[in-house]
């Protein structure tokens, strides 16, 4: 199930424009889900409420649309080139 994002207007923290803002993950996604499939348990916990298991990272609204899509073409490929082949040999 996914969760409907309600953009609220703001300053959007990369371009500068007043607009609405969208919900941005401060550590990128394909980061907290190599946690999650790499943990003991399958699951993220927070070192404050360590039995309550988390789903995701926060998330909070700092971007505007235009500029979400600029740093999850940057991540994606960030992931594919870097990040997991990095992994997968570190692990071989």
């Amino acid at each position: 199930m996914s969760k409907e994002i309600v953009p609220k207007e703001g300053t959007c923290a990369l371009c500068g424009n007043f607009t609405a803002l969208m919900k941005s993950h401060i550590v990128p996604k394909f980061t907290a889900e190599w946690l999650k499939k790499t943990s003991g348990t399958g699951y993220v916990r927070q070192v404050t409420q360590p039995n309550v298991r988390k789903q995701d990272f926060p998330t909070f609204r700092l971007l505007c649309a235009t500029c979400e899509g600029i740093f999850s073409r940057w991540e994606k490929q960030f992931a594919e080139d870097i990040f997991i082949p990095s992994q997968e040999s570190r692990n071989s």
